[in-house]
């Protein structure tokens, strides 16, 4: 949707029935159920499905976590796939700028509770840890990605881990979410029953985009937000 220029969200407000949301939806089903060029199996994917389907060379493309990369690069683990992958952002409509706002931001936090008796010696591990020296010493080594810019452009580590320069350009891409409380929630029990039923054929990108949006207001007006 956001790929389309649409928003599910105006402000706080759900939104999905926009024009330009609904056209991103018609289109990513279109994928499936006009062009066939996906797997009719994939509305049942999830991380460990589609990261077999790659590496066994079942698809060409597909959207999944960068953490993936490291055993698809895996000679041992992935050898039809090692060193036959490249990385890019997700898509956008024709007549957008390449600077459309289209990634949606997941992030690992750490945090002090207010009740911590060692909130100074919880402080000063979290900034250790999440330090330059340390995020680069950590990535270097194999161990995932990091929140840090810095990290994730220089040259010497994205040579070896090319997937980071995707990463590192996604950052730069995010679109803010909806600053509602209920928001987990509405993404597994309102927006992904109804995706997956329109991938399914249960029903049509319209019809799925009106019922999110009558979902998603009736879960925020029962959440208080």
């Amino acid at each position: 949707m956001w790929g389309y220029g649409g928003s599910p969200f105006n402000g706080n407000d759900p939104n999905f029935t926009d024009s330009k949301a609904v056209a991103g939806l018609s289109h990513w089903d279109g994928l499936l159920n006009t062009l066939k060029v996906a797997n009719p199996g994939s509305p049942t994917y999830a991380y460990n499905e589609l990261l077999t389907a790659l590496q066994q060379g079942k698809t060409a493309m597909a959207v999944e976590w960068n953490a993936a990369a490291s055993t698809l690069a895996d000679p041992k683990l992935s050898p039809i796939s090692a060193g036959k992958l490249g990385y890019a952002l997700l898509p956008y409509a024709q007549g957008l700028p390449a600077t459309t706002a289209r990634i949606f931001p997941t992030t690992h936090s750490l945090g002090i509770s207010a009740k911590s008796q060692n909130q100074k010696a919880a402080f000063e591990f979290a900034a250790w840890y999440t330090s330059p020296e340390i995020a680069k010493a950590m990535v270097s080594s194999g161990m995932g990605s990091s929140g840090r810019f810095s990290v994730l452009t220089d040259p010497t580590i994205v040579a070896k881990q090319p997937v980071l320069a995707a990463v590192g350009a996604s950052v730069q891409l995010y679109h803010a979410l909806p600053a509602v409380t209920s928001f987990g929630d509405l993404l597994l029990n309102v927006m992904a029953p109804q995706i997956n039923a329109m991938f399914t054929g249960q029903k049509s990108a319209t019809q799925a985009a009106a019922d999110m949006q009558s979902g998603a207001q009736n879960l925020i007006q029962k959440a208080g937000k």
